[in-house]
C-alpha cells in the first residue's frame, strides 16, 4: 500500500472468498480508506470454474452484471 500511495496510484479491493474467515480485510479497508469494488463468496460452483481454467461467466451468468459493475467502478478510480 505504501507503494501505491506514494506513486499516488488510486486502489480499491476485491474479497474472494469474502463470507470466509474474519473481518480483517475489511477492518484493514476501512482503516486505510481503500474502497471493497466487490466481495466474492466462497461457492463451490465458483471454486471449480478457475480450477478447470473458465471464466466464472461463462458458468455462472448471473455474475457477468456484477464484473461489468467492477470495470466501472475501476474506470473511475483510475481517472480520479
Amino acid at each position: 500500500m505504501e507503494a501505491v500511495r506514494t506513486l499516488g496510484i488510486p486502489c480499491g479491493l476485491v474479497i474472494n472468498r469474502a463470507d470466509i474467515g474474519n473481518n480483517g480485510v475489511r477492518e484493514y479497508a476501512a482503516r486505510e480508506n481503500i474502497p471493497i469494488l466487490m466481495e466474492i463468496p466462497f461457492e463451490r460452483k465458483i471454486a471449480e470454474s478457475y480450477s478447470n481454467g473458465r471464466l466464472i461467466i461463462d458458468v455462472m451468468p448471473e455474475w457477468k452484471e456484477k464484473f461489468r459493475q467492477l470495470y466501472n467502478q475501476m474506470e473511475l478510480l483510475a481517472r480520479s
